[in-house]
Parts: C-alpha cells; sequence; structure tokens
C-alpha cells in the first residue's frame, strides 16, 4: 500500500527511539498495511498509561491535538534533542484509533 510505504520511507530517515520528546516522529503501523504518523508535543502518563500528546493530519478529516496511548507505536528523533516545550497532557482528548 502506498501509504505504508510513505510512513516507512519517512520514518526510515529518523532513528528510533524508545524515549520520545516533543517533536518526535510518531507512528503507527496498522495490521492491514495502513499507517500514520503524528508530531508528539508532549510525554505523561495518565491513569497509569503512558500516553503521547500529538498533533496529528487526517485524524478524522481533520488536523487535531490530542492524546494516544504509547503502547503498540514507534518513535523517531528528528534533530538531536527534540523540541523542549511540551502541552498539557491532561487538558488534551484522547484520540480514537481512525485516521481517516
Amino acid at each position: 500500500d502506498a501509504r505504508e510505504a510513505s510512513v516507512a520511507r519517512l520514518c526510515a530517515l529518523f532513528p528510533e527511539t524508545f524515549a520520545p520528546l516533543p517533536g518526535d516522529l510518531c507512528a503507527l503501523h496498522h495490521a492491514d498495511g495502513t499507517g500514520h504518523v503524528d508530531i508528539v508535543t508532549g510525554v505523561g502518563v495518565i491513569g497509569g498509561q503512558s500516553v503521547v500528546s500529538v498533533v496529528g493530519g487526517n485524524v478524522d478529516n481533520a488536523v487535531r491535538a490530542g492524546l494516544r496511548l504509547r503502547a503498540g507505536r514507534r518513535f523517531y528523533r528528528v534533530g538531536s534533542t527534540g523540541c523542549p516545550q511540551a502541552l498539557d497532557i491532561p487538558s488534551l482528548p484522547l484520540l480514537g484509533s481512525r485516521t481517516r
């Protein structure tokens, strides 16, 4: 699928990290071969679950800011240190799994 190839090609340009920072990429690869990339704006824990706040395009046909669970996602470092500012994680909505 061309969409998955685009996600894979984009992520291949950056080193993978297991400690995401604001400014990093958050990639999700679906079992059906599709994928999605968000930009990390913050990292935290809510209700015992590790989450990242993100900005993503094509989320229910819009650009949205919200939360995603870290489980099942891969992160890629853009730049050497990420971005120093983060959004207030508890004030953001949890985004669903739909990316279209």
